[in-house]
């Protein structure tokens, strides 16, 4: 329920989509709907701490009382083998009915680290019923964890060519996860969570092309990238054919994944869950006074990116109070 009396509307819970692609529209609507029917101070007064079955006006609720009671007592009075009369169409239309009252659409583009606020497009004018006065703007936190990030997407033994010298080549056991190429020396090294002998840089603009060293031998993976600020030229050998068309294609793969996630696969971005959440004191007034307030230097948290018309907006609705 929200009256005057409030100035925030929060949802906390953190909402996951699992299987969301690149190319998501995550559509925000807020609907409303009028739950007293007398606006004026002296009959908000009372409600205010009021459940929503006690928000109903008086004559709302004769009416819906006389309607449930008009039907319990058709029921009572049909004989056996009778057929129930047609319920009233009124009944179809009893109980709250809700309005879209602004929406905000976000895609890829918005997706970031911190928090950021976003304009609504109101639906709805103050000349209708259900009509709440809107700041015009939500403030909220659109993270993305890709799959590429998260999964190891091919792993396997590999040679790699060691130094400047094209004959000296290792053996080793890789994975590809992430931004990165991870080569041990064993499998069970990977396993323990070892540190890697070698990290290979895989990036949206990670360039993987096929050579063959000798008709005898097996192609050779040249993985061109950039590390510590230098195009660099990793070489590798699966040991079949077949395996180097498999690690082949599962690099371009990957490579086309994180270009279409952009910014999302910069880093791993991380998703607070309810069992990850700290512990948040209660807040002392609304929003405006976590963002306009100046705080002491280490006292509370000033919530970053939020914009100064936000803020202008906030300040001005508490000076008109």
């Amino acid at each position: 329920m929200v009256d005057r009396t409030l100035t925030d509307i929060c949802f906390e819970d953190t909402i996951i989509f699992h299987e969301a692609g690149p190319g998501f529209q995550f559509r925000v609507e807020l609907y409303s709907s009028s739950a007293v029917e007398d606006f004026s101070p002296g009959a908000l007064g009372p409600r205010r701490s009021s459940r929503l079955g006690g928000s109903v006006g008086r004559s709302s609720g004769k009416k819906i009382r006389a309607a449930f009671e008009s039907v319990a007592v058709c029921g009572a009075n049909v004989g056996a083998g009778s057929v129930s009369p047609p319920l009233s169409p009124d009944l179809s239309t009893l109980g709250p009915k809700f309005n879209l009252l602004a929406h905000a659409t976000l895609t890829l583009e918005h997706v970031q680290e911190g928090f950021k606020t976003h304009d609504l497009s109101l639906a709805a004018t103050e000349d209708d019923p259900f009509w709440l006065p809107l700041y015009g703007s939500m403030c909220y936190r659109l993270v993305a964890q890709p799959l590429c990030m998260i999964q190891p997407i091919i792993s396997g033994q590999l040679k790699y060519k060691l130094g400047e010298d094209l004959n000296c080549w290792g053996n080793g056991f890789s994975v590809l996860r992430g931004q990165n190429l991870l080569c041990y020396q064993s499998q069970e090294d990977m396993e323990s969570e070892d540190k890697p002998f070698l990290e290979i840089p895989i990036t949206q603009d990670t360039v993987v092309c096929v050579s063959e060293r000798d008709p005898d031998l097996c192609q050779t993976v040249n993985i061109i990238t950039w590390h510590q600020g230098e195009e660099v030229t990793f070489m590798l050998t699966p040991p079949s054919p077949e395996d180097t068309q498999r690690w082949t294609e599962a690099i371009r793969q990957h490579i086309y994944n994180l270009s279409r996630w952009k910014q999302c696969c910069h880093h791993l971005m991380k998703i607070e869950t309810q069992g990850s959440k700290k512990a948040i004191p209660a807040r002392q007034g609304s929003l405006y006074h976590e963002i306009v307030t100046p705080s002491a230097p280490g006292e509370g948290h000033v919530i970053p990116d939020l914009s100064v018309e936000i803020c202008a907006l906030l300040s001005s609705y508490y000076k008109e109070r």
